[in-house]
Order: structure tokens, then sequence, then C-alpha cells
């Protein structure tokens, strides 16, 4: 059993709280059990595991350790360090593009609300990190199943360019998702919590969509708005 927190595999382990460390040696960490069956199921390969219960394969660690470990106030009982997975750039027919995500809790969201409108492919453009440790628990694993490719805007353009996407940004100035056509081939832009959509996204296309709401209501949560308009293409697709 390790017992303390200067054990230099502990240390190397904490040191993957931060995205510099992930990026650095291709891994990240998952806590709980749902979640790291959930990347097992996925394909991810798994590194080493810690546990405060004796299992197969697992290293046996004191509460203090596990604590030291965790990136939960009150940890589950297991974490592991997994490998990241090379991301898919081939041929993909819609898409949601992040510009400039920045809170953890949205990005998970988003991840999530996608995968479950089929929208498996996710371009993030200067976004918090997809291995990020509330990213995965706020989207409950669906990190896990979907393709995101983490990029600079010109990378994201080539992309959008290659599979002939039509890229369409959400502000509130556009056209009411319910009076438009959807094209087929579809990229949606959803922007920074703050600021929005930023300039360069916006001088590409002239397809702006807006959700109707309240006149008291200035706007909805970039979470949110990312879930209503993938349900709502989806809907419209299926009609």
């Amino acid at each position: 059993m390790i017992t303390s927190r200067q054990n230099e595999t502990i240390k190397e382990v904490v040191k993957l709280h931060t995205k510099k460390h992930r990026l650095q040696r291709g891994v990240f960490l998952v806590e709980g059990e749902k979640l790291f069956n959930e990347a097992l199921k996925a394909g991810f390969e798994l590194v080493e595991a810690f546990s405060t219960e004796a299992k197969d394969g697992v290293e046996l660690v004191s509460d203090n350790v596990l604590k030291a470990i965790a990136t939960t106030v009150t940890p589950q009982n297991l974490v592991a360090v997994l490998k990241q997975k090379n991301t898919n750039t081939s041929v993909f027919d819609k898409c949601i593009i992040l510009d400039n995500v920045q809170d953890p809790s949205n990005m998970g969201s988003i991840i999530r609300s996608a995968l479950g409108a089929g929208f498996v492919d996710i371009i993030a453009v200067n976004c918090v990190d997809k291995y990020d440790p509330k990213v995965i628990r706020a989207s409950m694993g669906a990190v896990f199943h979907t393709n995101i490719i983490e990029c600079e805007l010109d990378e994201a353009i080539s992309l959008i360019n290659k599979n002939g996407l039509q890229l369409v940004v959400a502000s509130m100035e556009g056209e009411s998702i319910f009076d438009v056509d959807f094209p087929d081939r579809i990229a949606f832009v959803m922007g920074n919590e703050g600021n929005g959509v930023s300039k360069e996204f916006r001088n590409l296309t002239s397809l702006t969509f807006s959700i109707p709401m309240n006149e008291k209501l200035e706007s909805l949560n970039v979470a949110v708005s990312s879930a209503l308009l993938m349900y709502f293409y989806d809907f419209k697709k299926r009609r």
C-alpha cells in the first residue's frame, strides 16, 4: 500500500491535474468506477489505477493519498490514469464548433448533448481541455464516445472546407430557427460565454440563426443553446 504523498508515482499523478502535464504525457485522469468503466468500454487504454479497496490490477493507496491524486473534494474510491486517443479528422457531414468555450461545466454539458443529438464530431477552437476532470464529469462520460478535435482557427477552417460544411453562427441577431431551412451539411458555431462568437468566425459566414425567447431574457447559456440547436436540427431532418 502507498501511504505517502511524497511517493514518486503519486507525485507524477498529481501533476496530471494540470493540462500541461496531461499533454506532455498524453494521458488523463478519470475518477470513479462508472466513468472508468465507460472509458474502457470506449477503448481507452489503462496506464495505472489507484484505490483504497484491494482489487486486481489496482494499486492500493491510503485515504490520504487518494485525496491527493483526486480532483474532487470528496473523491470516489478509484482514480485511474488512461492514455489519450488520437482524434479523427476524416469525413463528417455535421459538427458543432466551440469557439473559445472556457467553462468546464459548459464544455462537458455540450459534449453530452452533442452525443445525444448525434453530433459526434466536435471542433474545439481554443477551448478548455477536453480531458479536464470537470469536463469529463460534466459530460457524464460522453467525452469518451465523441470525436473532439482541439485546434486553432486555421485548422478548423480547413476541416470545414474539406468536408464541405456550411457554417452557421448562433446569434441573437440571426433569423429564427423556426423560420429557416437548415443546410444538409452543417457546422454550428457556438461562442464564448461572455463574448459570443468571435469576429473571425462571423466573417466566414452570412448564415446567422437565433433561438426566439421572451423579450425580458437577454440570452441563454451556451450549453442550453447548443443543445436546442442540435436537437432541433435533428428533429427537422427527421421530418
